[in-house]
């Protein structure tokens, strides 16, 4: 296990991907980023995916690397209330979180943290949204992307970073906004 400080922020890895761990899924090894990139709007996830050169999660992925996790967060002492839009986009409810974040993890070091927000998933050739488990192992969110890409994001939206073992350079891949 290496500290958080090794890991970078709580909001964004660092470091060369091929130091993240390995998570198995499907017959593919993957790194996977320690932590989720998130906040993050819909508009700015292929981008940021591009700019680590990894990929998309699959549904799988996600709850492969949920089961991986050395540690995990109770997802309901991170959410907001009132639970509205508008709630979960100022900047006071994205300290806020990190701030629930921060305490749940109570200075833990770990591997691979889950539970921080929803996943963006490539699914069925579009991008949507899932995961966000609750410690049943039950995602909260099932899939079902409602926001365009005018949504700016919120607290509870984020994107792991994922490179199959392997691979130094991505094929291109299409994706479908909607």
């Amino acid at each position: 296990m290496r500290p958080i400080a090794a890991l970078g922020s709580l909001t964004s890895p660092e470091g060369p991907v091929e130091t993240w761990p390995v998570v198995p899924c499907d017959g593919v090894d993957w790194f996977v980023a320690p932590v989720m990139v998130q906040p993050i709007a819909l508009r700015d996830v292929l981008a940021t995916a591009d700019a680590w050169e990894c990929e998309i999660p699959s549904r799988s992925l996600v709850e492969a690397i949920w089961r991986a996790s050395d540690v995990r967060l109770d997802p309901w002492r991170l959410t907001r209330v009132p639970n509205d839009y508008a709630n979960g986009q100022s900047p006071e409810a994205i300290a806020d979180h990190r701030r629930r974040v921060e305490a749940q993890i109570a200075g833990r070091d770990f591997r691979l943290l889950s539970g921080t927000g929803k996943d963006f998933v490539l699914h069925d050739g579009r991008l949507d949204l899932y995961g966000w488990h609750l410690l049943t192992g039950e995602p909260i969110e099932r899939g079902r992307t409602s926001h365009d890409e005018t949504y700016p994001g919120d607290y509870s939206q984020g994107l792991r970073l994922v490179r199959r073992v392997g691979w130094s350079v991505l094929r291109p891949y299409r994706v479908q906004v909607e």
